[in-house]
């Protein structure tokens, strides 16, 4: 038997670019394909989505997505922001309980997207060039200080979202960040502090404001030996910030439901031939559907990959 008669293969992006998202094809398609495990649905409804309902008060913070590059963080973020910024697109989602929890907000929002790379300029001036510019493109004219010109930077950022509420007083402005940790890896001492800093400062007016911030990053900033040198100015971002971790359950999940889906009778094809050879691996017995539904990809291999650190580049499958 041929393997394309065992899987219904279907290929996937290697790279998921989140501003590509800001183009309504594009969005409908990255939230059609996009497929999510029970335990991510549980995740975005419980710390997530809350945070981005306008309609009640709870304790706002920042959101940081974790994940290993190829994992699918990208493609999250780019369905969060796509959902945030039109109602209409609830019902391309495949997943139900997902599509009722995200109808909470759906539509709500102004979304600014942005990906960071290796530059030494403040993330102070990066995003608030960027909000500026996305203000001015609504017709809202607004100018951020400079550092060097005022002791705290919530007053300007709250000043900006009045403004913002005056012209859209039933919206939200979402900024949605991705790379963040590539960025703050390569700042100096007291660069880095000044952009910890910012980032509080960021979670601290979700809580004031309707302006609501979403940062991936490919390992908990909180747990990263990258910034053990900064404790002190990191259990301050943290106060401010959640963090949803995609875990290797999720992307087996993926694997498994979207690149190398299965029908039943498949599935027992697969199961069949397994069997004959589970008395010499005694692990395959204990986890024959596992094995069933990622074949002809190890489950181990996927395990392997998240404890990997290393290549910049670690696409969980090259398709």
């Amino acid at each position: 038997m041929l393997y394309r008669e065992l899987v219904q293969f279907e290929p996937l992006d290697t790279v998921v670019q989140l501003r590509e998202a800001a183009e309504l094809s594009e969005a409908r398609r990255l939230v059609k394909t996009y497929v999510v495990s029970d335990r991510m649905v549980e995740q975005l409804s419980g710390l997530v989505f809350p945070q981005l309902r306008l309609d009640r008060g709870i304790d706002n913070k920042g959101i940081f997505i974790v994940g290993n590059y190829g994992t699918g963080k990208s493609h999250l973020m780019s369905v969060i922001a796509a959902l945030a910024e039109r109602s209409d697109l609830l019902t391309d989602l495949k997943n139900e309980r997902m599509q009722e929890k995200a109808a909470a907000f759906a539509g709500r929002y102004k979304v600014v997207r942005m990906e960071l790379g290796a530059v030494t300029r403040r993330l102070y001036y990066i995003i608030t060039d960027q909000v500026s510019a996305y203000l001015r493109s609504e017709g809202i004219d607004y100018t951020f200080p400079r550092l060097d010109e005022v002791g705290e930077n919530k007053s300007s950022l709250v000043q900006a979202m009045h403004l913002f509420n005056t012209k859209y007083p039933d919206r939200g402005l979402l900024l949605v960040v991705d790379e963040l940790l590539d960025y703050l890896r390569e700042q100096d001492a007291a660069g880095l502090n000044l952009d910890m800093g910012f980032l509080r400062e960021l979670g601290e007016v979700t809580e004031l404001t309707p302006f609501r911030f979403i940062a991936g990053v490919q390992e908990s900033l909180f747990d990263s030996p990258s910034f053990a040198f900064f404790a002190q100015a990191v259990q301050r971002v943290r106060a401010r910030f959640d963090q949803v971790r995609i875990a290797r359950e999720d992307v087996a999940f993926v694997v498994q439901e979207r690149l190398l889906a299965k029908t039943d009778e498949q599935i027992a094809w697969i199961t069949e031939h397994l069997r004959k050879f589970t008395t010499l691996y005694p692990v395959m017995a204990d986890r024959i559907t596992d094995y069933a539904r990622l074949f002809p990809i190890h489950p181990g291999y996927i395990e392997i990959f998240e404890q990997v650190y290393i290549a910049e580049k670690r696409e969980v499958l090259k398709t």
